[in-house]
């Protein structure tokens, strides 16, 4: 069964530091976001 919407998360992977969510935060508004910045070391999700 498929969560609703409320219940997801979305993983933002930020490959340099000059590329923020910029436009992007708009569309997700309210929605859960983790940021992982790969530039600095963050480990990426399998």
């Amino acid at each position: 069964m498929q969560k609703p919407f409320e219940a997801r998360r979305v993983v933002v992977i930020e490959h340099d530091p000059g590329c923020p969510l910029d436009r992007f935060a708009d569309w997700l508004d309210g929605v859960p976001v983790d940021i992982v910045r790969a530039h600095a070391g963050d480990a990426v999700p399998p």
